[in-house]
Parts: C-alpha cells; structure tokens; sequence
C-alpha cells in the first residue's frame, strides 16, 4: 500500500473514513498525466467505502443529509416562523388566506427567491393533505375548493370557533415547508 491507513478504521463512521480517504487521495501527489497517484477506487476499496459513495463525495456532488435538506426548504426556518406568525394574524383579523397571498407575502420575507410557481407546489399539497390530520390537532379535514382553487377550508370541531383560523392551522403551514 502506498500510504497508511490507520488501524482503528473499523472504530471510525462513514464521515471520517470518507473524509480520511479524500485526504489520502489529495496528498497521494499527481502523476505525470496530472492524475492523482491514489486513485478514487483504490481510495474507497483501502477506507472500507461504498466506491459510488466516495466518488460523489469526492467531487463535491453528494451533500449530507441535513444540508439537503435545508436545501429542499425555500423559507429558513426563522422565515417560516414569521409566516406562520403571519397568518395567525390574518386569521384572527377574518382575513382569508389563499395560497396566491401566502406565496405573495412569503417571497416579500425570503431571502432568496422563491419558484414562481409556489401557489401550484401547494395546492397539490392541501389536496392531498385531505383526511386525518396527526400531532394532535383538532382539525380533522382539509379539503381544496373546488370553485376556488387558492382557496381551502377546514373541518372538524376546532374549525367551528374560527374558521380562518383553526388550531390546526400552524401544524399545516409547518407541513407544507414552503
């Protein structure tokens, strides 16, 4: 073997044998054709690596699962809290939330910009959040309009004191992760 791989390599995770192997390769040096002298296969085969894996790691392609997905989300958590804050708002001062308006006031407050075509991401969801909702909430149906299609309307026996704004209402809007 060319280099050293260390002997409490069983001890170690997925990371830090991923992130020693990308070491190993960097400091292998380069060939005369300006390729590394440990190659990707022979890094993963030496560090116990699935050899897709490290390649993906490698050239930077592959991300954890935490970094992907805050990259699904187009709202930062501290973002979402506001529009939730928002709407709780708007629902107790009888103002009906659409999903036009809920995508209109969360591209004001986003940081980056959001796809276009945010209030269609989220009609799909409301329609097929359709039944029973979990974690407790009071709200047992959310059902799309079908003559309105921006809007939607709640059911069940938290919906009766405030339809706009039902206790549920928070739980949904976390649901959606806009």
């Amino acid at each position: 073997m060319p280099h050293e791989v260390p002997d409490n390599l069983a001890k170690l995770g997925d990371k830090e044998r991923i992130e020693l192997a990308i070491h190993a390769v960097h400091n292998s040096g380069l060939t005369l054709k300006g390729q590394h002298k440990l190659g990707l296969r022979k890094a993963a085969e030496y560090y116990s690596i699935p050899r897709e894996t490290f390649c993906r790691c490698f050239n930077g392609i592959s991300k954890s699962q935490v970094e992907a997905s805050i990259a699904q989300h187009a709202l930062t958590p501290a973002e979402e809290e506001i529009l939730i804050e928002w709407a709780k708002v708007m629902g107790w001062h009888g103002i009906a939330l659409m999903h036009t308006t809920i995508a209109e006031y969360a591209s004001e407050i986003s940081t980056q910009p959001l796809p276009a075509s945010l209030p269609n991401i989220l009609t799909p969801i409301i329609i097929g959040a359709s039944g029973s909702l979990s974690a407790g909430s009071s709200v047992s149906q959310v059902n799309a309009d079908a003559d309105q299609p921006d809007t939607f309307t709640f059911s069940g026996s938290g919906a009766s004191a405030n339809p706009l704004h039902p206790p549920g209402m928070q739980i949904i809007l976390l649901h959606y992760a806009i």
